[in-house]
């Protein structure tokens, strides 16, 4: 066999076997697609004007819930498969900010609650002001997410 033809054949299958573009950007359709459907159940999940608050005791059940539905979603965004190609840069940008995010919110949710039951309205007050308050890595995580193709999971949607 000539080494030109041996060669182009060596080409022609390792190009079959690398994924094409096509293939790179449907995946990274459907992981968005899926991404994005657990973000909007999440945003469901906490509406205010489905669960409104008007008490501390109702501020800290939403908070609460708000900090489960976000550890849950996160969770749920880390078993989807990611391209390939993106998914140490998702996990590193988008699902372990996403992560520490949940565990910040949940921290503020069990302060809350120990003000609460101490009779301590004015720091039940504070924390759920202070989680409500973004921060520079939630910052960062929704900046990439909007330039990766989200909408809903970088807070562009409802």
């Amino acid at each position: 066999m000539d080494a030109r033809v041996a060669l182009g054949t060596v080409i022609l299958v390792a190009a079959a076997l690398l994924p094409s573009s096509h293939d790179t950007l449907a995946g990274k359709r459907r992981y968005v697609a899926a991404a994005e459907a657990a973000c909007l159940e999440a945003g469901r999940q906490t509406d205010p004007e489905r669960y409104p608050a008007s008490t501390e005791r109702q501020d800290v059940e939403e908070l609460e819930r708000a900090a489960r539905v976000m550890r849950a979603t996160v969770e749920r965004i880390a078993a989807i498969r990611p391209p390939e190609a993106d998914a140490a840069l998702l996990r590193a940008r988008f699902v372990e900010p996403g992560r520490r995010l949940a565990g910040r919110l949940a921290g503020y949710a069990a302060r809350a609650r120990a003000a609460l039951a101490a009779g301590d309205t004015g720091t039940v007050q504070l924390l759920v002001e202070a989680s409500l308050r973004p921060d520079p890595a939630e910052a960062a995580m929704r900046s990439f997410a909007l330039s990766y193709g989200f909408a809903v999971c970088a807070g562009e949607q409802p």
